[in-house]
């Protein structure tokens, strides 16, 4: 997604403008993206939400499958135009992102960055990121405001993720995909909730649930895979 990420300041940056997004082609390679719990009732109906693992094998992460075939994104169309009703968060903040500047026991330090390369970045029109005595814009601040509200809903996810993991909740699944032509592939590598295990929870453990507000997140994610019959038609099919 991005090729220059650099983070900003008002010296480098002080004319830099940005420009509206009018074109998804940026994310064209991705056939995955992360998702926030926060975000599974909107995303649940346009795309099948499952769970992977991180490299490390220890921790799990919700995904929206966008395709079948790594690099393939089947919604976005031939002119950059998104097909889909929901566009997930951490595409929405291109071209801005976060970066580490510092860790330490109790706290992460974060720099917000934009991508220089991208299209939408130049010097002539846009939304400018500093007013002319160095000040963060308006524009800037919300931007701030908007990352800084994702990095907040990733570390609300991450705990969704561990209760889950700890309730040994989450089963490794294959998903199996056929377009209406009879077509078929299967998806493996995925993590789905087990719907009888949830069934089956203890009530104490399902009140927990339920005062921590993840139910609907379940729920969610659970009838987002309605919707692996239209990634089967949309993605097998081109």
């Amino acid at each position: 997604m991005f090729k220059k990420l650099v983070p900003i300041n008002a010296d480098a940056h002080k004319n830099a403008k940005i420009q509206p997004i009018n074109s998804f082609e940026f994310a064209r390679g991705f056939h995955l993206a992360s998702v926030n719990v926060n975000e599974f009732p909107r995303a649940a109906a346009s795309f099948p939400i499952v769970f992977v693992k991180s490299p490390e094998g220890e921790d799990f992460r919700p995904i929206a499958l966008f395709g079948t075939n790594e690099g393939e994104n089947s919604f976005i169309d031939s002119e950059g135009k998104w097909e889909a009703p929901y566009v997930p968060a951490i595409l929405r903040r291109y071209p801005f992102g976060v970066a580490t500047v510092s860790e330490k026991e109790d706290e992460t330090s974060f720099a917000i960055c934009v991508d220089e390369e991208s299209a939408a970045y130049n010097e002539e029109e846009g939304q400018a990121l500093f007013n002319e005595d160095g000040t963060p814009t308006e524009f800037l601040e919300k931007v701030r405001e908007f990352l800084t509200d994702l990095q907040k809903q990733e570390a609300m996810t991450q705990r969704f993720c561990e209760l889950l993991a700890t309730n040994e909740l989450l089963v490794e699944q294959t998903l199996e995909l056929t377009t209406p032509e009879g077509q078929k592939k299967r998806l493996s590598g995925f993590y789905l909730v087990d719907e009888k295990k949830f069934r089956d929870l203890p009530d104490q453990t399902f009140l927990e649930f339920r005062h921590k507000g993840v139910l609907d997140a379940i729920y969610s994610q659970l009838s987002s895979l309605a919707q692996v019959p239209r990634l089967a038609r949309q993605s097998l099919a081109k």
